[in-house]
Order: C-alpha cells, then structure tokens, then sequence
C-alpha cells in the first residue's frame, strides 16, 4: 500500500467529520452517490456510475465530468479529495461558506465549486 494511502487511512481514524468533504465510513464500501454542497446552501448530487472522467491539476484544481455536466472544484491540498473520489468512497464535497478562509495551510480548503453543463463551456 502506498504511503498516501497509509496517510489517508490515518486520518480516517484520527478524524470523524472533515470540513469540507465527507467519506463512506466502511473502508470496504463505495458511496453511491456524490453530493455536491454550494456555500449558499443549495445542493446537487450525482450517481458515480454516471462520472466519466476526472482531471486533477494541483495548481487548478479538479474537474470531475458526469455526463453532461461538468464540476469545477477550486481550492488547496485537493489531494485527498481526488484520491477518495478515485476510490468512490467521497460522500459529499462542500464549498466554503463565507469569504474567510480559517484553515491550516496544509489542510484541505475547498474555496469555489461551480456546477456547469458541458454544452455551455463548449459555448466559451
């Protein structure tokens, strides 16, 4: 196993309840679905059997492709994020509410999410 995974699964002892993301409690479960949860309180969600594609850059962030929508995650230390959504045990991803940013630096920080159908970027 690598060491990220060993870190990963460190944290999931350490840790209950994250900020930002939550994961599938059972480590040898998968979610069923992806709830994405936008700062203004309005929530979407999506079947990972209808996710297609993932791309993880870490100094743009991650876009996650479902179909015909796309979502733009915007943030720091998306690391664990992009590994659990690989594993699909990522329940939910949750934007930052409010504008400050009261997180550790090497913490995960989730500052935008936006939700756009493929055909409008297309359109850009």
């Amino acid at each position: 196993m690598s060491s990220y995974k060993n870190l990963l699964l460190q944290r999931e002892e350490s840790l209950s309840e994250f900020k930002f993301y939550g994961i599938e409690p059972q480590s040898n479960a998968q979610a069923v679905m992806l709830d994405i949860r936008l700062g203004n309180g309005n929530s979407q969600a999506f079947a990972y059997s209808y996710l297609t594609k993932v791309n993880f850059n870490p100094s743009e962030g991650i876009q996650i492709f479902a179909v015909d929508m796309c979502i733009l995650l915007r943030g720091r230390n998306l690391n664990a994020i992009y590994s659990y959504l690989l594993m699909h045990r990522l329940t939910y991803i949750q934007e930052n509410i409010g504008e400050l940013d009261e997180v550790a630096e090497n913490d995960v920080f989730v500052e935008s999410i936006e939700v756009r159908n493929l055909k409008d970027m297309e359109l850009e």
